[in-house]
């Protein structure tokens, strides 16, 4: 899917890899993919102007077209003052909320195997509560004094998203 340029389908299996498989050496590479397809398209110039691409390629599945402008607007967004003060973690969090959403909400019209697998699965963890911890699982690999820091203050968000996952 990434040698398609189609991002959102490229950046679910990802997500989904990463919450089965968080923290060994596959892992990290896959965060990093992830990562750099989620900034994919922005480039900030300087404190004024930031230039956001989004490229949909002809073979672009339309109905994720919107999910593929939210990415971007997404990354983007951190460069605005209302998210000038956050950690990249809370970024993340914020940036896997708001796909996962918009996500959810497309599939209300769409089925097949991205909407009621990956999709389905994603806007469950928003819709649960899950998100956050969820984004926290995912960056263990990262093995950031932040990410492990957080894990171990939030036991019970831990402990809902382990139930969640082993549902």
């Amino acid at each position: 899917m990434t040698a398609k340029g189609e991002r959102v389908k490229s950046i679910l299996p990802l997500y989904y890899f990463l919450m089965l498989e968080p923290n060994t050496k596959r892992s990290i590479s896959n965060y990093k993919s992830l990562i750099e397809q989620l900034g994919q398209g922005i480039d900030k110039k300087d404190e004024q102007n930031i230039n956001v691409n989004i490229q949909l390629s002809p073979t672009t599945d339309t109905d994720f077209s919107a999910a593929e402008m939210m990415v971007s607007m997404l990354a983007a967004s951190r460069y605005t003052e209302k998210y000038k003060d956050k950690s990249d973690m809370e970024l993340f969090v914020e940036t896997n909320n708001g796909i996962f959403s918009v996500l959810g909400e497309l599939k209300k019209d769409n089925t097949g195997f991205w909407w009621d697998l990956y999709v389905k699965t994603f806007y469950d963890l928003v819709q649960t509560n899950n998100d956050e911890a969820f984004s926290y699982f995912i960056s263990k690999s990262t093995n950031s004094e932040d990410v492990n820091k957080w894990i171990s203050e939030n036991n019970d968000k831990m402990q809902n998203f382990q139930d969640w996952l082993n549902k």
